[in-house]
C-alpha cells in the first residue's frame, strides 16, 4: 500500500514533519469552485507554498481542483482555470479533480452536483477532462466510492481518465487508483473533521455576507 496526504488551506500540516519513507504521495489542491450562487473560483491560498515545500520532500506531487459544476459550460470553465493555477508548475503525475460536491442548496446555489441525473454529471465530468486532455494532461477522478457505484456512469466515463476512488469506511480514507492494469495503488488521505466541515461552512458564509455588505454600501454613496 503507497500512502498519500490530501492538502488544502484549511489544514495546519508541517511539511518537513511527515516521513517521506511512509508517505509517498502529497496532494495538493490548486483551486476551488464556492457554492455561492455565482459559484466564484478561487486559486488555493496556500497552493504555492505546499507545492514548494512538497517537492523538496519528494518528486511524487499531484494536484486537484475541487469542483462544483452542474453544467459542461461550467466544468469547460473550471478546467480552463485550473489549467491557469498549474502552468508554471512541474508535473510528474496526471491531474485531480474532485467530485463530491453535495452543499445546501437552501443557503447557497441552487443546485449541487449530487442533485444532477447521472447522465448529466457524467456529461460535466467528461467535459472537465476533455480539456485538461486536450491540453496534453492525464487526469484523475477524485470522489467516494459510493458517488462511483451511485451517481457516475462509469462505462460512459471518458476513456482517458483514470479513477481514484475513496473508501469511507475506516477513519482514513483510502483511495483506490484505478489505472485498467492489474495493481492499484491506495492512497491514505487525512480525514477532516466534523469542527473543519463546520468551519468550511462558516467561512463561505462570511465570505458572501461581505460581499453583499459591499453591495449595499456601493449603493448608498
Amino acid at each position: 500500500m503507497v500512502k498519500g496526504i490530501l492538502i488544502t488551506e484549511d489544514d495546519t500540516i508541517n511539511l518537513n514533519n511527515i516521513n517521506i519513507t511512509d508517505t509517498k504521495f502529497i496532494i495538493i489542491r490548486a483551486g476551488y469552485t464556492s457554492y455561492g450562487k455565482n459559484k466564484e473560483k478561487y486559486k488555493d491560498s496556500k497552493f504555492d507554498e505546499y507545492y514548494s515545500n512538497a517537492l523538496k520532500k519528494t518528486h511524487n506531487v499531484l494536484i486537484y481542483y475541487e469542483s462544483c459544476a452542474t453544467s459542461v459550460s461550467e466544468a469547460r470553465e473550471e478546467a480552463n482555470y485550473f489549467l491557469k493555477l498549474i502552468n508554471d508548475k512541474i508535473i510528474n503525475y496526471p491531474l485531480c479533480v474532485l467530485i463530491n460536491d453535495d452543499h445546501n442548496t437552501v443557503i447557497y446555489s441552487k443546485i449541487s452536483q449530487k442533485e444532477l441525473t447521472k447522465d448529466e454529471l457524467t456529461c460535466v465530468i467528461n467535459e472537465f477532462c476533455k480539456v485538461i486532455i486536450e491540453n496534453g494532461y492525464d487526469i484523475f477522478i477524485l470522489s467516494s466510492s459510493t458517488w462511483f457505484k451511485n451517481l457516475f456512469d462509469i462505462e460512459k466515463l471518458n476513456s482517458k481518465t483514470v479513477s481514484m476512488e475513496i473508501d469511507d469506511s475506516s477513519m482514513y480514507r483510502y483511495i483506490n487508483i484505478n489505472n485498467h492494469m492489474d495493481d492499484k495503488i491506495q492512497i491514505v488521505l487525512n480525514e477532516k473533521c466534523a469542527f473543519n466541515r463546520v468551519y468550511d461552512t462558516i467561512k463561505i458564509a462570511k465570505k458572501l455576507i461581505l460581499k453583499k455588505l459591499k453591495k449595499v454600501f456601493k449603493s448608498k454613496k
